[in-house]
């Protein structure tokens, strides 16, 4: 309210009043009254009277509000805590206030952070889809090709150093087709999937040279642009680590040197072993950066890329590398190229696993297998019996348990998806009976489920197609101690 409204008010109420005053003297007097006049100069007066004592009135309210009320605060700290309790109140609602503005603003930084990231993921992964298919379609003419030969000439069998020959060319073929739809599987993991485990930086490496080679050959030779990509990898010892955020921090770094070198250069990988871990290095030869760039290229949002970069690469690289508990330095100068250093603490003691094989295939399990893939079925006791494990079959879940009652295994392997009883299920009928039998998941769809559905009936999970190395690596992992 401004200063002067309360005397206007007071003002126009004292003439209100005043002009009554006057107007029931002369009703009663009568209008015609000689002596009205009088009568009205006295009503005057009052009017006068009436409006000044109003106006003065609202002066002295006004005037006690502005003085009184600061002396009153002044004297809340000092004479009790009464009148502190009634100012520390609403602060403290709306210190509160702020606090859970504070806290929602935070939660929608990191919402719209994530959502950034996904597109960053989204985004290349169809930068490489081309180069993904590409890979398939060679893996499956290779292995489609050598059966076509075999199949319309049979007498070729005979020849035995080039039926060797067809098969390795095949086998190559069906791991490489394997390994790249394997590998897009860090492209649609949960993102907040954060554990840790033992992890093969050099592999990791190796995966991440392979599924970014669409963006820094395909891609840029259609530019008219040449990058050679060069791996030493030289680490010997494993880290803790996520392999998914691994290979998004790897495919960021490969896929910044590319953007780096747009008429073309060298980007080199190295991994080595030194006192306080394992040593990342990711060189490239581009045209680097400058001071103020290299001091702010880690931030939230920053790109030099103009509406080309979203500025989520770098500084999701950050993110990562700070939850490996691990070291970055960054090492550019303009037109001189740029070297990203990773230092990973060293704090995974690796198992002999030459000699838990040797342990394993010294002793022979009895081994049940479900699956309703009669291929499947014969793979898998080629495979195991090879080893020398016994091996009995069923073709559904319902078949599996009866055999499961009637006789001891000690190992269960059963497929997913399949008719009258699934492979979840089973695994949870066989704990009931069995807490501690390990039981082991085989399903086409290891990777999606990886991503997102458990089984806690499941002690572990293998992806189909199965070879006899991995066989092993999971019967070791949970038969011997």
């Amino acid at each position: 309210m401004q200063r002067g409204r309360p005397i206007i008010v007071g003002g126009y109420l004292g003439l209100g009043f005043g002009w009554l005053l006057a107007f029931s003297i002369l009703v009663r007097m009568g209008i015609h009254d000689p002596s009205w006049r009088a009568r009205l100069h006295l009503g005057n007066a009052g009017i006068v009277i009436l409006v000044s004592a109003g106006a003065l009135y609202c002066y002295l309210r006004r005037h006690e509000g502005e003085v009184t009320r600061p002396e009153l605060r002044d004297g809340a700290g000092q004479s009790g805590s009464g009148s502190g309790e009634r100012e520390t109140l609403p602060r403290a609602v709306e210190d509160q206030s702020k606090h859970r503005e504070l806290q929602s603003a935070i939660h929608e930084l990191k919402k719209t952070q994530r959502q950034l990231i996904d597109q960053e993921r989204n985004r290349a992964l169809m930068q490489m889809a081309s180069g993904i298919a590409h890979d398939c379609n060679n893996s499956l003419a290779i292995i489609r090709g050598y059966l076509d030969i075999l199949l319309e000439k049979p007498e070729k069998l005979q020849d035995e150093d080039k039926v060797m020959r067809y098969l390795k060319s095949m086998n190559r073929a069906a791991v490489g087709a394997t390994e790249t739809l394997r590998q897009m599987r860090k492209f649609y993991r949960t993102v907040d999937d954060h554990e840790l485990c033992p992890a093969d930086l050099n592999e990791i490496v190796t995966e991440a040279v392979a599924m970014t080679r669409p963006r820094w050959q395909d891609q840029a030779q259609r530019k008219g642009a040449t990058i050679n990509v060069r791996t030493k990898l030289n680490a010997a010892a494993k880290i803790r680590g996520n392999d998914t955020e691994l290979s998004d921090m790897l495919t960021n770094l490969i896929f910044n040197a590319v953007d780096a070198m747009p008429t073309g250069g060298e980007i080199e990988l190295e991994t080595s072993d030194n006192a306080a871990g394992v040593q990342l290095n990711v060189r490239d030869t581009g045209i680097g950066m400058g001071e103020e760039t290299q001091r702010r290229c880690l931030d939230p949002f920053f790109s030099t890329k103009g509406e080309h970069g979203t500025g989520v690469g770098l500084s999701a690289v950050s993110g990562i590398i700070r939850r490996h508990e691990a070291h970055l330095e960054i090492e550019s100068q303009e037109g001189g190229g740029t070297t990203f250093t990773v230092q990973f603490p060293k704090t995974f003691k690796e198992r002999d696993e030459a000699t838990s094989r040797e342990a394993l295939l010294s002793r022979s399990l009895r081994i049940l297998v479900i699956d309703d893939d009669s291929g499947m079925q014969d793979l898998l006791a080629e495979q195991l019996q090879n080893d020398g494990h016994t091996v009995d079959i069923a073709a559904d879940g319902v078949e599996g348990l009866q055999k499961f009652y009637a006789s001891r295994y000690d190992v269960v392997m059963t497929n997913l998806a399949m008719p009258t009883m699934n492979g979840d299920e089973l695994a949870r009928k066989i704990k009931v009976m069995a807490p501690k039998k390990p039981v082991i998941l085989m399903t086409g769809f290891a990777e999606v489920l990886a991503a997102g559905e458990e089984y806690d009936s499941i002690d572990t999970m293998l992806a189909k197609p199965l070879t006899a190395s991995r066989l092993r690596e999971a019967l070791t992992r949970l038969t011997i101690p």
